[in-house]
């Protein structure tokens, strides 16, 4: 199940449309964040502030629907050929503005490079949701 896609729907059942856009702006830039780590050739683990949800996997849909249970969760860049390898992870925290939803990372050459190829999908969300 994408949890996303079901917030939106029921902001908008709501009529609560900007919290619609700005939870489809997290869904936008978490999925390209996901595609982006695998993109590069690394796998991708879930932690939703609580548990690790999805320990590696290489399938987007199934990162991406591990999503958004909680308010935060830890994107896991994972090796492909070193199992269970954590190489960094993105902290993503929802209900701010939307396109903010990356709120950290490691500081490593790796996620700098990949925060970097975000920078247009960031400016996009954060042009939609003002």
């Amino acid at each position: 199940m994408n949890h996303f896609k079901k917030a939106i729907a029921d902001a908008e059942k709501r009529e609560a449309y900007s919290t619609a856009r700005r939870i489809d702006g997290e869904r936008r830039i978490a999925s390209a964040l996901v595609r982006a780590i695998l993109d590069a050739g690394y796998d991708v683990g879930v932690n939703d502030g609580e548990e690790t949800t999805v320990v590696s996997t290489n399938n987007a849909k199934k990162a991406v629907d591990a999503l958004f249970t909680t308010d935060e969760d830890y994107i896991l860049v994972m090796s492909r050929t070193a199992p269970c390898a954590q190489l960094g992870w993105f902290r993503l925290i929802y209900g701010n503005e939307g396109w903010d939803v990356i709120s950290d990372y490691s500081d490593t050459t790796l996620c700098r490079n990949i925060d970097a190829s975000l920078e247009s999908v960031v400016k996009s969300v954060e042009k939609a949701v003002r």
